[in-house]
């Protein structure tokens, strides 16, 4: 699993906490299921959540090993049986809450939490000064 470099994940997460934290309604048997991460069609394992909103990116999704998609109706079609569906009206606005509860602090203005001292470097029109 790759590490986020700018933020704690906080997972595992149930479903069944995804489900009540983001107002979605369940439509999976099994709400007890542990989720690791969110990730992209592509780089998702059977551990994570993805996001399937375009029928655009078909393609990826019928390889895609996640475990769990949030999608349309519409779209679910194009997911492997693998891959359990949980439908949703609006997939952006459910995947922004769901990524909120693996990643809390992304969406602060906080920049100050543990930034690292940078080399006193200066770039001025395109030239790279090294102080």
């Amino acid at each position: 699993m790759s590490k986020n470099p700018f933020f704690d994940n906080k997972g595992p997460i149930s479903l069944k906490l995804i489900f009540s934290k983001c107002n979605i309604k369940e439509n999976l048997k099994d709400n007890k299921i542990k989720i690791s991460d969110v990730k992209n069609l592509n780089e998702s394992s059977n551990n994570d959540i993805t996001f399937f909103h375009s029928s655009k990116y078909k393609n990826e999704a019928i390889k895609t090993k996640a475990k769990i998609c949030i999608t349309t109706d519409s779209l679910c079609k194009h997911l492997p049986n693998t891959c359990k569906p949980i439908i949703v009206d609006n997939v952006l606005l459910s995947l922004a809450k769901i990524t909120k509860l693996f990643y809390p602090t992304s969406s602060t203005d906080d920049f100050e939490i543990n930034l690292k001292p940078i080399n006193k470097s200066i770039i001025k029109k395109n030239k790279l000064i090294v102080g």
